[in-house]
This record gives C-alpha cells, sequence and structure tokens, in this order.
C-alpha cells in the first residue's frame, strides 16, 4: 500500500466515524452551541467573564470566536472543519512520538489507525467540538518538546514545552494535572539513570516555570486591561474549582462511574491490550514511562469531576493510542486479524450508534423528538423577530441561539448559574451562583431582550424542576415587562410588551 493510499484510508475513517454531524442539524452536543453564542457575544464587542461567563478557560472561547469571524458567528460546520484539522494535528503526533519511542514501520502505522479508528468509539460527546481536542493537543506539542530537549539538551525546548502545556491548560484546566504527571516521572527517571543531573533538572525547570509565567503573564494583562481581571480569576480558577469539588458531593456518581468504567473496557480492547504490553516494553525507557503516566493522569482527570461525559476522555485515547502502537507491533504478524478485527468492530458499532442511536432504544434524555421540538422553536424565533433582536433561552438549550441565529441578551448564555441546576445530574438541586440572579435581572433591563424562552415547561435537560415562576423576583420581573404570546411544541415563548 502506497503512502498517498494510506492517507486516504486514514482520512476516511476519520470522516466515516463522523457521519454524525450530518445527522445533527446543529452540532452532537449542546456545548458547541453554547461555545458559538458565547463567540458571538465576543465578536459584537464584549469582554470574556464580563459581558459573558462560563467556568471554561478562556482560550477555547477565543477559538470559537476566531471561527466565527472567519466563516460567520453561527457556523457549526466550520467548526467541526477546523477540529477535524486539529484531529489531524493529533494524529501527526501520535506518528511524531512513536519515532521518538524508536518504533518501527508498523508501529507508526498502527498509531495512526488505531488513533483514527478509537478516537470515534465511545457515544457521540466525544466527538463534540470540546476543550480536549486542543488542549490534548498542545499537550502533545509540549510532550514532543519535552522529550527533544532531553535529547538536545536545549533550554529553549523546554521553555516551549512549558508554553505550550500553560496553553492547554487555558482550554481545560486539567491539562496541568496530565502534564504534570508526565514532566515528574520523566525527570524522575532521568535523574535516576544519571541521564541528566540534579543541577540541569533544577535549571530546567526553572525556565520551565518561566514559560508558565511568560504565558499567563500575557493573559493576565489582557484581562487587566479589559477591566476583567477579578473576573477571569473567579470564574477561570475560584468558581471551577469550586463546581469540581461540589459535583463529586451529588448523587448518580456511582453509578454513572461504572457504566464508564465497563464502556472503556468493552470498547477499547485492542487499546487494553496494547498498552498493557507496553508497560513491560517501557520498564526503563523514561519517554516510555511518561508516557503511561500521562495516561494514568489522563483517565484520572476524566473520572475528576464525577460526572462522566464522553469528551472527557479524548486525551486518553490519544495516550492508549500510542502505548497500544508499541505493544501491538511485537505481535503483529502474529495476531493481525485478532488486532484488526478488535479495532474495527468496535468503530463500526460506535459509527452505526452514533449517527442513529434511537435504532437500538428511545430511553435517551434527548430524542430526535426533541431536536424537532427545538427547530419549530428556533423557525419561530427567526420569523418573529429581527436578526439584531437579542433573546433569552431559559434552560439549557443554547441550541435556540444557534437555530434562530440570535445572540443572547444576558451573561448567562445557559441558565445554570441563575437556577443553580448541576449538569448531569438528573436531580432538582438548586446551587446557584452569588449574585447571579441579581446580574442576570440587570442584564435583563439593561439589554431589554426581545424574547424569553421557557423550555422548563418541555421538560428539556431537567429544566422541569427550575421553571422560572420557582424563583420570586425572576416570575415578578417576567410578568411585569413581558407577556406569553405563544407556545410551540411545549416551549413557552414570552414577547417583551
Amino acid at each position: 500500500m502506497s503512502r498517498l493510499t494510506r492517507v486516504f484510508v486514514l482520512l476516511m475513517i476519520l470522516v466515516v466515524g463522523r457521519l454524525c454531524y450530518l445527522s445533527e442539524p446543529y452540532g452532537v452536543s449542546v456545548d458547541e452551541s453554547t461555545y458559538l453564542s458565547m463567540a458571538e457575544v465576543l465578536h459584537h464587542g464584549g469582554t470574556l467573564y464580563k459581558d459573558v461567563v462560563d467556568r471554561k478557560p478562556p482560550a477555547l472561547i477565543w477559538t470559537y470566536q476566531l471561527i466565527g469571524d472567519l466563516f460567520g458567528s453561527w457556523n457549526i460546520h466550520a467548526v467541526h472543519f477546523v477540529f477535524f484539522l486539529i484531529l489531524l494535528g493529533l494524529l501527526g503526533f501520535c506518528i511524531l512520538i512513536v519515532r521518538e519511542l524508536r518504533g518501527g514501520s508498523t508501529a507508526i502505522l498502527l498509531s495512526a489507525g488505531l488513533y483514527a479508528l478509537f478516537s470515534s468509539c465511545f457515544p457521540r460527546e466525544v466527538l463534540s467540538a470540546n476543550a480536549e481536542y486542543p488542549m490534548t493537543l498542545f499537550l502533545a506539542g509540549a510532550i514532543f518538546l519535552l522529550f527533544k530537549s532531553a535529547e538536545k539538551k536545549r533550554y529553549l525546548f523546554v521553555f516551549i514545552s512549558f508554553c505550550l502545556a500553560a496553553i492547554s491548560t487555558l482550554f481545560k484546566q486539567y491539562g496541568a494535572l496530565i502534564f504534570a504527571f508526565v514532566y515528574l516521572s520523566f525527570s524522575i527517571v532521568e535523574l535516576r539513570q544519571n541521564a541528566m543531573s540534579f543541577k540541569t533538572q533544577v535549571k530546567a525547570l526553572f525556565v520551565g516555570i518561566l514559560g508558565l509565567g511568560f504565558v499567563y503573564g500575557l493573559v493576565c494583562f489582557y484581562f487587566v486591561q479589559k477591566g476583567a481581571f477579578k473576573e477571569f480569576i473567579y470564574y477561570f480558577g475560584v468558581d471551577g474549582f469550586k463546581y469540581i469539588a461540589q459535583s463529586r458531593t451529588l448523587e448518580n456518581r456511582d453509578t454513572s462511574a461504572w457504566i464508564a468504567i465497563l464502556g472503556m473496557l468493552v470498547s477499547w480492547p485492542a487499546l487494553w491490550w496494547g498498552a498493557s504490553k507496553s508497560v513491560g516494553i517501557f520498564r526503563r525507557d523514561p519517554k516510555g514511562i511518561s508516557l503511561i503516566c500521562g495516561a494514568v493522569g489522563a483517565l484520572i482527570t476524566a473520572f475528576l469531576s464525577g460526572r462522566y461525559y464522553t469528551h472527557y476522555f479524548v486525551p486518553l485515547i490519544w495516550f492508549l493510542s500510542i502505548l497500544s502502537a508499541i505493544g501491538l507491533e511485537q505481535v503483529f504478524r502474529e495476531k493481525k486479524k485478532t488486532i484488526i478485527i478488535l479495532s474495527l468492530l468496535p468503530f463500526c458499532f460506535y459509527v452505526f450508534f452514533n449517527f442513529d442511536r434511537e435504532a437500538l432504544s428511545h430511553k435517551w434524555s434527548f430524542t430526535k423528538q426533541k431536536q424537532k421540538e427545538l427547530i419549530n422553536v428556533g423557525s419561530w424565533i427567526k420569523d418573529h423577530t429581527d436578526p439584531t433582536d437579542r433573546i433569552v433561552v431559559w434552560g439549557m438549550a443554547s441550541q435556540l441561539y444557534l437555530l434562530s441565529e440570535r445572540g443572547s441578551g444576558t451573561r448567562f448564555v445557559f441558565s445554570d448559574f441563575v437556577s443553580g441546576r448541576q449538569p448531569g445530574y438528573k436531580s432538582d438541586i438548586s446551587v446557584p451562583l452569588p449574585n447571579a440572579m441579581e446580574e442576570f435581572l440587570t442584564d435583563l433591563e439593561k439589554q431589554k431582550p426581545k424574547v424569553i424562552i421557557d423550555t422548563s415547561s418541555a421538560s428539556m435537560n431537567d429544566y422541569q424542576w427550575f421553571p422560572f415562576t420557582r424563583f420570586s423576583l425572576l416570575k415578578s420581573y417576567v410578568n411585569l415587562y413581558y407577556e406569553k404570546s405563544a407556545v410551540v411544541d411545549a416551549v413557552e415563548i414570552w414577547l417583551r410588551k
């Protein structure tokens, strides 16, 4: 098989694994429309964490803003295209790092093939354009340069490596933990093998810290200039980590954990087989050991918050693909058919499952009927408002901003900060953000959005437990300034008087 043919086959695998993009009119995850809606506010001059808020680090929202600036604010297909390019970058780093591990041509081909196949082998949110993909891309670059710095003995590589690691945390805070696992294990093994002196290690760490400081210094300077430094620290740091700790105390955690573990074991037999064999191969290899530790760190971060969305497992799949390629290279000639079958079977299942999961079961919280309802509501809003009008969606249904192509009339694109709903848990527990209701009402008074859409009446995303009538201040404001004008597929639509 020629090199060009191999590239074509890999591309086809990646494309086929993402056919579910065609079956979803507004993306495979509500997160995508949420980030597009936040980016739209920034596109019109808003400031992150001040005019639109989330616990996510800034780089992800800035990425969506850049995509919107280039291709249009509501272009979900452009988002998927850009993240497909990121996926190609991750596949490229699989190949580069396998070469660093001195894997042969079989291992190189296996790493690319395994990652192409297993990157789509989990329920559909693993395919969503979420923070884990760019986070892992920058981590991959950081790890590659870390390995190069040990070979070339250049502190510049260490500096750039830590800069890239810092950027990864600006997509998702968990990147810091994964990189720490890789860096510390790599440094300890190098030190024990006398490959690098303690003095050199200390110098390298100091240079790395300068790299971290450089990146975060620029980011902090930006938010100081925008007058949003306090808000950046609060949402990115304080509230973000408080939210993780808080989520672990809520219900449904244990059952979900077992489902996630069982799903990984059943879905990735080839990865576990190859990764387990790589442990014996890398017993004294600093690079190999650090990648094993990186996989452990990625596994920990996937379970850290107590909520098990499948996009949390994106970094783990990348690490396991590299480790498995090295492990399976040893037995590929004898076990070629077995490896191919164990890789293709889960891939084929998830292509079908993610494209049309209701063919297997109708017991999903978000069905095609719910999708149809959102499309109908979005069309109604589009027909009864002007492009410059602002709207507010009460609930966790940011798809309505995307479908109607109308921007948010409040800093809270989704209402969880105000209602206190905890994503990932089917519960009426309310833990609202302090002062969120006051800020929400201030935004309503300032921007005077033309429409408020109440999704609680349609029981979307657990909001049957959080109708706005549950909150007296909001109920009074809506009744005073808005009137119920329509009910579209059980969703109540209120127009400003």
